[in-house]
This record gives C-alpha cells, structure tokens and sequence, in this order.
C-alpha cells in the first residue's frame, strides 16, 4: 500500500502601514529632478564612456571638477518641475549625496540656469545664472550636503515652474562625484515645506437680482490651518459683516451686495494667509417676470398721489414726488415696494416736524439753541448779562413755534458820575451824570497864576464808570533854540513867554543848497523849543550833443554833486561811437557834452559747408572789400560762396557751397562672382544692397564693407557663417545623454559616453551621426536577457545580504548569480512578479545561518531518524521603495519560477555520513514541521544542490534507515520517503518503490512524495529476507563491496541483481 502526503504551504503577507496625520497642514516633500547632467573636458578611456552624461549604472553619478584620466572642468546641471506643487512653499532644502571626493574635502558653488529648456541629452552646460551659494564645503565622503534654496524656488514657482542648478568647481583641481538621477538609493533630492492650500467647496454659484428670488451665496472653505485675511472683486475688499460674513467655516456672501454687482460674472477672491488664491464665480442674472400688478401711492387721506402704476412681479414700484402737508414733515410710505408680489396700497406718513429757536445775544453770539415742535413753544435761556447796560427782554414772541426762529436780548444803557476838578482838588462846576458809553461835557478852562492850562488828565468822551477828571497846566515861558542842518546852534538861544512868537536869525548858507525855511514854527511858543534850519540841493542843466551840435535827448536837471545819465550811444554811418568828450559823474554848473567817433570796423568770417572757419577772420573797414581763401571738401568740387563781400557794411558770415563727386559700387559673392550691377553713388550716399545670395551649408550673415556713407570706388563681398544643426543623444526613455551638441554643417557629432541601463546592455545608436545636415536625434539601443554574477556583503558573522537594483529584475529575462560563503544561488529575474516591482528602488535577498534558540527550537522539530548536516540556513528576498521601506517580502516566487541552491558542505560536515541518504528539507511555518525537498550532493563541488520556488528556512538532513517487525512475523524495512519492502509469512518478499536517482537541469525528480512544484531526492531501497534477517544497502559510488545472494523461493535469478517473481535477495555492504 502507498500513503501520499500532500502539503499545503500558507505563506503569511504583511501589509506595509504608513500612517498619516490628516491635520498637518504643512507637509514636506522630495522631489527628484526630471533631468541630470554633467558635461567636461575630457575624452574617456575605453571601457569608461565619452564625454557627457554618466547616468547610467555603474556610473551613476554626476562630477564637479577635474579628476585625473576620469573628468576636467566638469559642470553638472539639475533640473526641476515645480509644476506639481501646489500652495505656499516655506522651506527648500537642496540635497546631494556626496559619493567620491578628495581626500580632505573640496568645495562647490552653486548657480541658477539661466534656460530651463536642456535635457538629459544636453551637450553643453546651460547659461550660469545668479550665484545662490559659493564654497558649500563637503568635508566626507559617503553624506548628505544640504543647501537653502528657498527664495530662488519661490521665484522659479512663480515664474515658468522649473528650476535649473548649476553645480560648478572654484578649485579646478579636484572633484566631487554626486550620486545622480539613476541612482538606487541616494538621488538628488529638492525637499520642500508646503504650506497647503486653503480650499472652498463650492467655487461657483447663480444669484438673481430680481428681489423675489434674491437669497446669499454660501460656500464651506477647508483652511488648512490658514487664516481668511480678505475678499476681493476686482481689488477691492468686501467689507466683513457688511458685503460676507464668516461663521465657522462657512462663508455668506450677503444678497445685498451681490445686488449691487452688475448682470454678467462676478469674482470674488479669497486671500488667505498662506498657500493660493481661491476664487468663487457667481453668475448674475437678472429675470423679468411675466405677472403683473397695480401699485397705488395715497396721502393720509386717502388722497391718491400721482396716477396708479402696473408693476411686473417681483420689481419695485417707483416712489412718486414726496407730498407736503401743512405742520408735518413727510417720513415715507407705509410699507414696502421693491418686490411687488401682489396689488398694493401705499400710504404717505408723516410726523410733526420739530423746528429750531436760536436764543442769540446784542452781538449775534449764540446764546442757546431748542428744538420745538410745531406750535410748541421754546423756553427763554437764563437773562444774559451785558457790560453797562441792563437787560430788558426779547425781541420775538416764541410761544406758537411754526418755523426755525432766532429770538435776540435787548437791553437798556447804564448812567455813571463824572466830575471835574482842578490842579488842588476843588470841584470845577456841578458832577455830571452820563450814560454808558456816551461823552462828558468840559466845564470852562480854569486860570491858574503863572500857568498856562493845557487840557484835561484824562478822556471823557466814552464813559464806562463813575469819573474824576483833573486839570493840567504848563509854565508861562519857554527857551526857543534855532540850528543848523548840522547841529550847529545859530545866534542865542531866546527866553519867549508863553504864546509869544520867537525871533528868527539871519538865513544860514550852505554850498550848493539852497535855504528854503525852518522845520518849525515859533511863533506860538507854549514849551521849549528847538528850530533846525532846511535846505533843497541846488540844480543844474547838462545838455548832450552829436558830432554836428543836435542836442541828443532832453537837456537834463542835475542835483548839485549828482551824476548825469548818458543818453544812448548816437549812431553815425561808417563810424563807430567811442564816447563824450568830457565827464559829467560830478555836476556843479551848467554842461555842454558832445559825442566823439571812429572809424567803424566789420568781421567777415568765411565758413566751410559744416560751419569750419576757413582761415582766419578779417577786419575790413566800412565800404571796403573782404579777400576770398581757397576752399576745398574731400569728395567735393567747390562751386561758389554763398553772399558777395566786395563792399562791406556789416558782420558777415560767408559759406563755401559745392557739388558732390560720384563713385562705383560693386557687389560680389564669396567667390568673387559680381552680384546684380554695378551702382553710381553720390560721396556720401549709400548704396543699395542687392538681394540676399544663397550658399548651401552657410548662412549669409552680411557684407564685409559698409555701403552706407560711399567716399570712393567700392567692392562689397558677400559674408557667412557656416550653418549650425543641432544633434541630441537620448537614452530608451527619452533622457537626453549629455549636452545636445551643435555641429558644422557636414561635420560629425561627438560620441557621449556609453550609456548604463540597470538590467540591460548598451549596443549603440539608432543611426549615424558622421555627416550632419540637419537637426538629429540620436537613440540608444540594448538588449537584455544576461546573467549577472553579484557578490553580496557581510551584514554580521552569520549573515550575508546582497542588493540589486530593481533594473536588474523589471525586463523579467536576466539572471543573477550570488556566490555567498554558504550557498551559491540562480535567482531568475521573473521570480519576482511585475506589480511587486512598482515603486520599488532595489530587491534584497540575504542569506543567515540560523543559530542558538532558534536552530534549537528548529532542530528539535526535525524528523526522527535524521540529523543535521551543516547548518540551518534561512534564505529571504525583499522588495525595498527609495526610502528603504519593504514593499513586500517575497516567500513564493512568481511564474512558477525556481531558484537553484547549491549548499556548500565541507568534509568535516559529511564526515562518517552516507551522502547517498543526504536530502535537503524545508520547515513549512503554516504546518509547523519539516517538509522534505530532496536535491543531490555534488562530490566534485561538496555542494548539496536542490530547486526551490520558494524561501524559508532550509537544512541538509542525512536519513537514517529503521527495521521492525510486526505481529505476523513479517519483517519490514521503510526508508525515510515512506517505500518499504516487506517479507510474509511464506517467505515472499513484496518491494514497494524502485532504486531511482534522476537529475535533470535545475530540478531534480523522484518517483514517490513529490510536494508540489518542489524537487525530491533519489529513493533508497532496501529489501529485508525473514530467513537470514541480513541486509545490504546500495553501495557509494567507489566503494569496494562483497555481494552475497540468498534464493530463498525458487526462481530464475537474472544476473546484474535483478529479482525474479517469488525470489528474494539482499544486498548488504560490507565496507565503506
């Protein structure tokens, strides 16, 4: 009987979980660029590449700098799309990852590009632009240099959306290698701080302005942790609470402003205090209904005002003229009209009017203001109080109030005591009694003995006050001084009485004065007195004359001393006033002046056509003749002067006029061939150029002589510059290789290094580029389908990992061979499914010895009868993002696919063991025990070789064989893959299974317990006889052995061992 055991492995899937927080509204993001590349000096050795980009593995880097046999003066340019990025960038963080460097460190400096239009494929490095940052130092190999960039991406952000660096090298004498584009792991990264935009749910609406189905305009806005900072239509604010309103996140733009806003489409822009702009468009409309209705506008008596009006539903009726009635002021109508939704009534309403009294003083100022209403009355202010006078009253009744009113106080005058008196106090007359502001009358002017009375001490004539008037005197004589103009006292001063008169002295002389009187009168003396004695100047006549006695101007009248004014210079033909024949600056008598004369001289100054003085100027006297020079002008016949100069009476400025000269101007090609004919210009003119001439492979860019100013025979030729076209190499995905080269016409492009494509094999262009003639656009080619031998890396003493890009493994064709210490493994690339390798940066498979509690705790569940050869090994492969995150870790392998694993065993490890009972076993985690596999061992190589479609844990197991016998005196052997041979009763021995041991490429196959999609190991038979009870094992391959066979049932025996029906033998191996 045969048992089959089938096993079923469920291999566990774990989710990777990113968590995020959904109230964050600030994020961070990386960037890779769209484009990389690095452009230098030198042609590379075989086996590297040509000048331009390396981006492809194992060059994946970008070069600063020079470094010897590999780049010179190498400049790397990075690019950007901003495009993508939506609201308020904070923060801009450039990152490289510095992969190669100087021992020591270097420096770089970073600019802006000018262009934004390069690509990958680019063969010169674009335009520097601004400096951003210069010697950003780079200490170690193998870090992250990180740079601000934040105001040059906010600036690009808002520009075209791209943003180009160029990383150039002040010291040429080193380099720095940057991992670039088409790295795995450490790309050039632009991270940015995004403050995120705030957002309105609803960004259009409708509003009707006909009032019926006027109603708000909602909206919900998501701020993002930004604030509403305004609303604006067109520039202009709304105004908060008034035109919107702000509750919560909702915002109501109010009917009553959208009622102002004209038919057609209304923006309204929310600003917010970060991120972008959002914009809410309503749509206005205005709709005229179809139903109409009667509106009737009446007084207060029901008296209708103007005519009835038919008003369309849901308009406004319009307010005839305001009606007047007698006593009240009209305040409007009953009851709303601008949506007329029905026939309507309206009546005018009116209150009492309340009218201004304005209570104001004798002089207008206002001494208190009441409002009264109709045939109210005002109340009087308290009496108001007026400087020398008493207040009587109002002039205007105020207690029937019909009209604003303006009521003023009257008064009556106040009466004050004036008295007289004289010098001693004695009472002159009777007191007198005056109203305020009013005049005192003067009593008779008193005597006193040897005074003279002179008035009163004080004014009288606006009495303001009770008033003692006093009276003043002076002395009866006086002392009368009479001087000179100069102070000087003439005669004796004179003792005069009072009111007499003093006597004059004789009449003072002063030269050139005259005595006209004094300053003073005394001939009524009442004080002291000083008389000063007053003079006018004395006068003279000054009389200018010509050269034949005409009095010139108007005889003059000159003060003594003073000067004359002289006439304007006279004019005589031919001759020229020098001045007057004698001074007149100090008058002192009557004076004749007469004009004196020379003989008049003119300038005449010969001019060239350009205004250059020919010779020098002349001075020819009146009437005569000016002498000619010669004059002459390049290009130029003289022809004659402009004026004659042979009698001169004048400045005179004369000019040379000529003819100009001609000349021949030809045109020829590049070849000497004459272009059209030949021109006749003027000297001076210019020619006219001919059409354009045409050279294939050349651009004509002009002539090699200016024809615009011709000063004499002239041959032009042709110029051009050789055509320039523009040839760029891509990569499969479209990336421009290097900078895109401009070529000569004819001449061959520059081969770019050879391209790198993870997984593929570059094997050249797509066509020639030896002879360009036009613009070009050069492709790589590859193919694919190779195996690649990877060496992996020690992660600790019992563990060995090695990573691959993910190129290597996404054209599902290559192959990658790992020779680790332990195992060597073929891993075909199609082990791992297309979907698994979206995102994902590379794929790691390692390779660990398990050890201590877990190679006890695995042992320890391995089948009886088995023992451990070598180690347990545990093989995984892992699919990783950019960011070493594990996408998934791959236990079954896709397609179908296997991957061969060669176990390697050393002598001590198969030492004393039967290798021909050694099979490789895997441990099912779902069903918790060990699953057999098989495989073969490889004496040549000591390696344990078997196929797997899976990983897990895996170890070599040597089998050992077992004997029992049962009830029935049966004797049975079983080997460890379930066949056994049993011999009954009778003597006959039944063998179930055969001796197999079948290799074939990648797979090795058994007869019986075949898992799935799993290899098995060859059987070991074995058959047992009741009768002797002894048994032979297959030998090993070269052992020396000693066959003895036993015919225990009658039969044939076939030489070679094989058995005959009813015949059994045994096969026992006597030694190693």
């Amino acid at each position: 009987m045969m048992f089959f055991l089938t096993l079923i492995m469920f291999i566990g899937i774990i989710p990777v979980m990113k968590f995020e927080n959904t109230q964050v509204y600030a994020s961070v993001s990386s960037i890779n660029p769209v484009a990389d590349t690095f452009i230098d000096d030198l042609s590379f050795p075989a086996g590297i590449g040509a000048t331009g980009d390396t981006s492809t593995a194992p060059y994946t880097v970008n070069w600063v700098g020079t470094k010897s046999g590999y780049v010179e003066n190498s400049k790397t340019a990075l690019k950007y799309d901003l495009s993508g990025i939506t609201g308020t960038i904070t923060d801009a963080k450039l990152r490289l990852f510095a992969a190669e460097l100087p021992t020591g460190g270097t420096t770089f400096d970073l600019y802006s590009a000018t262009d934004d239009s390069w690509t990958n494929n680019t063969t010169t490095i674009p335009t520097q632009g601004n400096l951003l940052k210069y010697d950003i130092a780079v200490s170690a190999q193998n870090q992250w240099v990180e740079v601000d960039v934040i105001n040059f991406i906010n600036i690009e952000k808002a520009g075209d959306g791209i943003a180009s660096f160029i990383l150039t090298s002040p010291n040429p004498a080193t380099a720095i290698a940057f991992s670039s584009l088409e790295d795995t792991v450490y790309k050039p990264e632009l991270v940015l701080t995004v403050i995120n935009n705030s957002t309105i749910t609803t960004t259009t609406g409708t509003f009707d302005k006909i009032f019926s189905a006027q109603a708000d305009v909602l909206t919900n806005v998501t701020f993002n942790g930004n604030t509403l900072t305004s609303i604006t239509n067109e520039g202009v604010s709304l105004v908060e609470n008034s035109d919107y309103t702000v509750v919560g996140n909702k915002v109501t733009i109010k009917k009553e402003y959208l009622a102002t806003q004209p038919v057609g489409t209304t923006n309204l822009v929310f600003n917010f205090s970060g991120g972008d702009p959002q914009t809410l468009e309503i749509t206005i409309t205005d709709t005229t209904p179809a139903i109409s209705y009667t509106v009737t506008f009446q007084d207060y008596d029901g008296t209708i005002i103007g005519t009835e009006q038919t008003v369309s539903y849901g308009r406004a009726a319009i307010a005839p003229i305001d009606p007047i009635r007698e006593g009240y002021n009209f305040t409007g109508w009953d009851k709303e009209f601008k949506n007329v939704t029905s026939d309507l009534i309206i009546t005018a309403t009116y209150e009492i009017p309340n009218y201004t009294v304005i209570f104001k003083d004798y002089d207008g100022t206002v001494i208190g203001t009441q409002g009264v209403t109709y045939g109210g009355f005002a109340v009087a202010p308290t009496s108001p109080i007026r400087a020398g006078h008493t207040f009587v009253g109002w002039d205007t009744t105020f207690d029937n109030i019909t009209s604003d009113l303006v009521v003023t106080a009257m008064y009556s005058s106040d009466n004050y005591s004036v008295t007289f008196k004289d010098y001693d106090g004695t009472v002159i007359g009777i007191p007198q009694t005056v109203a305020y502001g009013e005049a005192a009358i003067a009593p008779i002017d008193p005597v006193r003995n040897e005074y003279i009375f002179i008035g009163w001490d004080k004014s009288f004539n606006n009495v303001t006050g009770d008033l003692i008037v006093t009276a003043m005197y002076a002395s009866n004589y006086s002392t009368v001084t009479f001087k000179d103009y100069d102070g000087t006292v003439i005669g004796t001063p004179q003792t005069v009485a009072y009111g007499s008169a003093a006597v004059a002295p004789s009449e003072p002389t002063r030269e050139g004065y005259k005595f006209i009187g004094w300053d003073t009168t005394f001939d009524n003396v009442t004080g002291d007195l000083t008389v000063t004695a007053t003079y006018v100047i004395s006068q003279y006549t000054v009389t200018f004359r010509d050269y034949d006695g005409t009095v010139i101007g108007t005889p003059q009248t000159v003060d003594y001393g003073a000067v004359a004014t002289a006439p304007t210079s006279p004019l005589r033909t031919g001759f020229v006033f020098v001045g007057w024949d004698k001074s007149f600056d100090n008058i002192i008598s009557d004076l004749t002046v007469t004009a004196t004369y020379g003989i008049r001289y003119y300038t005449v100054l010969f001019k060239d056509y350009d205004g250059t003085v020919i010779g020098n100027a002349q001075t020819v006297a009146y009437g005569e003749a000016a002498v000619a020079p010669t004059a002459q002008r390049q290009g130029y016949t003289f022809k004659n002067w402009d004026k004659t100069f042979d009698y001169i009476t004048e400045n005179l400025v004369i000019t040379a006029i000529y003819e100009a000269n001609q000349y021949t101007v030809t045109f020829k090609d590049y070849d000497g061939v004459v272009i059209g004919e030949a021109q006749v210009v003027k000297f001076g003119d210019a020619a006219v150029a001919p059409a354009e001439p045409a050279r294939l492979g050349y651009t004509f860019i002009g002539w090699d002589t200016a024809f615009d100013k011709v000063q004499g025979d002239l041959i032009v030729t042709a110029t051009y510059a050789i055509d320039k076209f523009t040839v760029t190499f891509k990569d499969y995905d479209g990336t421009v290789i290097g900078t895109p080269q401009t070529i000569d016409y004819g001449k061959d492009a520059v081969t770019p290094e050879d391209p790198i494509r993870v997984g593929y094999e570059f094997t050249g262009w797509d066509k020639t580029f030896d002879n360009v003639t036009e613009d070009l656009f050069v492709t790589a080619t590859y193919i694919t389908g190779k195996a690649y031998t990877m060496d992996p890396t020690a992660v600790d003493s019992n563990t060995n990992e090695f990573k691959s890009l993910v190129g290597y493994f996404e054209s599902g064709k290559n192959t990658i061979v790992i020779n680790d210490a332990a195992a060597n493994l073929i891993i075909p690339a199609s082990v791992v499914a297309a979907t698994d390798l979206v995102g994902a940066e590379y794929i790691k498979v390692s390779r660990k010895i398990v050890s201590g509690t877990s190679k006890d705790t695995l042992v320890g569940k391995m089948p009886k009868e088995t023992s451990l050869v070598g180690n347990v090994i545990n093989f995984k492969l892992q699919v990783f993002d950019k960011d070493n995150d594990l996408i998934k870790d791959i236990h079954n392998f896709a397609n179908e696919q296997k991957v061969k694993i060669s176990i390697k065993l050393t002598g001590e490890d198969i030492k004393d063991l039967y290798t021909d009972r050694l099979s490789m076993y895997y441990f099912d985690e779902t069903e918790d025990t060990w699953v057999e596999l098989g495989g073969s061992f490889n004496k040549t190589t000591m390696e344990f070789e078997y196929n797997t479609s899976h990983f897990t844990n895996f170890a070599v197991l040597e089998k050992q064989q077992t004997t029992a016998t049962d009830n029935s005196g049966q004797d049975t052997t079983t080997n460890n893959n379930g066949q056994s041979t049993t011999t009954n009763g009778n003597g006959t021995t039944t063998t179930n299974g055969t001796d197999q041991n079948t290799t074939s490429t990648g797979e090795n196959t058994a007869s019986s317990n075949t898992t799935s999609g799993e290899s098995t190991s060859s059987n070991n038979t074995t058959t047992s006889s009741q009768a002797t009870g002894e048994q032979i094992d297959l030998p090993k391959t070269g052992s020396a052995i000693d066959f003895r066979v036993l015919i225990i049932i009658g039969g044939a025996l076939i030489l070679g061992g094989a058995l005959i029906v009813g015949g059994v033998f045994l096969i026992k191996r006597k030694s190693k």
